[in-house]
């Protein structure tokens, strides 16, 4: 029989984390001169440390609020309660239930503790720092037109974790303006009051929310056995013990850079399921329609280069996480003393990490990008001269830092 400790133990090990860490997804890991410091600085809890090639997540202050998830631009930081599908998909199941007409209502728990509404009429998260430009599109999909947006708040001027406010109001107005730019009339609010709608009769107050919160302890509960069932022996343990499973790929391996010298790269899955969603929603049948205008958002960025100080290293492309700035092996260029550089401004998530590895600041990254640009399948090609000769870049970069300095 297990003693108390033993029960303790495993208690802790099986203890849920809300928020995971995908190290070799973060810029800062990637490159220790990435500026880079979102996840940090939206922590209400300062439970998160960037740095010297590392990205460390306190779970224990963790309190959940999710503002780390929304504004991570390379998705380093993952949301387990709820992951994001889940969170689109009940908030959507809870407007059918309403009705599959109105608003679509995602609340936060604090909101949701007052014990004014039907839970399951309405969607609800932890905090909506949680909410980012990508969770609202998909509810917008998910909807249609025709329906709109409404966020509720639990008073966010008077709630302890109410600093991440700003980044709420940030991912609505970013939200609006990928809508406006595609011609989308869905309408996103944000307010401290239920809709008549997802509100309960005050006589059905009490009993009928104990019966569901009852029901819903027993699914989640549910849930967590069968969670737990699957994971105790292996994945918890390890997970607790920093430990690693045999034959899996140390940090460093997992971000060893290829023969072509560039680091593994990952899709910008967030920037590519907006993309998506969009063009679905867009009311013309081609959303080129719309290319001739431009699009301010931190969801994606537009990359120019300085020919009169670039030197060609390849620093730019060999540290871009999403592989939006590559070197062609297709088109050769004319001139023999130049190359081309890819741009695929889809894939580019504003992560700076170009701008910040180029030792000569040769790069610049800007928020606003032509929708053409960002629509077209095909690259922009950027003209760089090729290295005139081999270049020791560990040399390069240090004369380079201490002329322009560290920042």
């Amino acid at each position: 029989m297990p003693s108390l400790n033993d029960v303790i133990e495993i208690a802790e090990l099986l203890k849920s984390k809300p928020v995971v860490v995908a190290e070799e997804r973060c810029v800062a890991v990637r490159n220790r001169n990435a500026s880079c410091r979102k996840c940090a600085e939206a922590c209400v809890a300062s439970c998160i440390e960037v740095g010297q090639n590392s990205l460390v997540l306190d779970a224990d202050a963790c309190v959940n609020c999710g503002a780390c998830i929304a504004v991570c631009p390379t998705s380093a930081l993952v949301g387990l309660d709820p992951v994001e599908e889940d969170l689109v998909a009940d908030a959507l199941a809870a407007w059918q239930r309403a009705g599959g007409e109105g608003a679509v209502v995602l609340a936060c728990a604090r909101a949701a503790a007052r014990k004014e509404t039907d839970p399951a009429l309405h969607g609800t998260v932890a905090c909506l720092g949680r909410v980012g430009e990508e969770t609202l599109v998909a509810l917008g999909y998910g909807a249609g037109t025709s329906s709109s947006l409404l966020l509720v708040d639990g008073m966010c001027a008077t709630c302890r974790y109410g600093a991440v406010s700003p980044l709420v109001d940030e991912a609505c107005a970013d939200a609006r303006s990928l809508f406006d730019a595609f011609e989308v009339p869905i309408v996103i609010e944000r307010t401290s009051t239920f809709p008549e709608a997802v509100r309960l009769a005050p006589g059905e107050k009490g009993s009928s929310l104990r019966g569901r919160e009852r029901r819903s302890l027993m699914k989640d509960a549910s849930r967590f056995a069968t969670s737990a069932a699957k994971t105790a022996a292996e994945k918890a343990i390890a997970d607790a013990l920093h430990q690693q499973k045999p034959g899996e790929p140390t940090l460093r391996e997992r971000l060893r850079v290829n023969p072509h010298g560039v680091l593994p790269t990952f899709p910008a899955a967030k920037n590519l399921s907006v993309l998506d969603a969009l063009c679905e929603l867009a009311p013309d049948e081609d959303p080129f329609c719309l290319s001739d205008r431009t699009l301010e958002t931190r969801l994606f960025g537009d990359v120019t280069i300085d020919l009169d100080t670039c030197t060609g290293c390849g620093m730019c492309a060999m540290f871009c996480p999403t592989a939006a700035l590559r070197f062609s092996d297709v088109v050769q260029h004319e001139d023999e003393a130049m190359r081309y550089l890819e741009f695929q401004a889809a894939d580019c998530t504003q992560c700076l990490l170009c701008a910040d590895a180029c030792i000569h600041r040769s790069v610049t990254v800007r928020s606003r990008t032509d929708l053409d640009e960002l629509l077209d399948l095909e690259p922009r090609l950027i003209s760089v001269p090729k290295p005139k000769k081999s270049v020791d870049i560990f040399k390069s970069s240090r004369q380079a830092r201490s002329r322009y300095g560290n920042t």
